[in-house]
């Protein structure tokens, strides 16, 4: 392929420049520019907010997807895809891509396991530790949208700890979350699990730039990390006490529309989604902002306890 020249504070418009010129034919394989997991939430998440959307109202408990500026964001997303400078799940999976928005840290978590083979073999984000062996890969920060720096993605998911109220030990396990904390737990709890220290001063040291995150990818992937919004519906998640309703119902109605629904319509044209994709994604607003409602008319009424 053409040697392709990007810069590293680059901005939305460079991104679509740079996926434009990378769009390519060389040596009898077609490339699109990026593959984008349009069936993602943090992919959504990362267009929407981009473009100064809120898919959440949190004082009225609705999801918006198509209205304003975040049905602004979405149409960007799929104009891209319709306009073959990306592919994604069921589009242009005969076309490798030469870029992927997925997760620097665990690339095989980016919905492989809901994919076929070609679609597999299209996104470099499945093989980023063979490319990073071979140094092929190059970990790029999020570029800034239209609205700033979302940074809905430059990080992988994030390992955290829970305390149970009824716990019989909770001074020791806070101190075991304080320790952890430290640059001397960070180092322990990086030696098996890998990824980015969340202790700033241990993101300084090297003891965790290894594989994908080598050389200018340490550095890369730490730009813009203070923007970073991994958690897809964290005001509708937070403080929850109803597991089920709150997180696994919304998980369960995003699969169940945008992987098995979704993928097999007309996804529209050079300016964005079809009205039989807008339609689907009213759909899906109904259905999660009930979900919503019934949750937090039952707060309260469920505890978490220990088995």
């Amino acid at each position: 392929m053409e040697e392709i020249v990007i810069n590293f504070d680059w901005t939305y418009d460079d991104f679509v420049k740079t996926a434009t010129e990378l769009t390519q034919r060389k040596d009898k394989v077609s490339y699109t520019g990026i593959y984008l997991s349009y069936h993602e939430k943090f992919v959504w998440m990362q267009f929407i907010q981009g473009f100064g959307g809120n898919w959440y109202d949190s004082e009225n408990l609705e999801l918006n997807l198509t209205e304003g500026n975040s049905l602004k964001g979405i149409n960007n997303m799929f104009s891209l895809l319709n306009k073959d400078i990306a592919n994604g799940s069921g589009t242009n999976t005969d076309k490798v891509a030469a870029m992927s928005l997925a997760f620097c840290c665990q690339p095989q978590r980016n919905g492989t396991y809901f994919l076929t083979k070609e679609e597999i073999n299209s996104n470099p984000g499945n093989y980023a530790f063979e490319l990073a062996k071979e140094n092929k890969l190059l970990v790029l920060p999020l570029p800034s949208f239209p609205e700033g720096n979302t940074g809905a993605s430059n990080t992988d998911f994030i390992h955290g700890f829970a305390i149970l109220s009824n716990s019989k030990k909770k001074d020791i396990s806070i101190d075991f979350v304080k320790f952890s904390q430290t640059v001397e737990g960070q180092r322990i709890l990086n030696k098996y699990y890998g990824g980015i220290p969340t202790n700033i001063d241990a993101q300084k040291e090297d003891f965790w730039k290894t594989g994908t995150l080598t050389g200018i990818n340490a550095d890369n992937v730490l730009k813009g990390i203070e923007y970073d919004k991994r958690d897809d519906f964290f005001d509708a998640y937070y403080d929850s006490t109803d597991m089920y309703n709150s997180i696994l119902r919304s998980r369960v109605m995003f699969s169940a529309i945008l992987f098995k629904k979704f993928e097999n319509i007309n996804k529209g044209d050079e300016n964005g989604l079809s009205e039989e994709g807008i339609e689907l994604l009213k759909l899906l607003e109904k259905k999660v902002s009930i979900t919503m409602k019934l949750a937090e008319r039952g707060k309260g009424k469920y505890k978490f306890i220990q088995t």
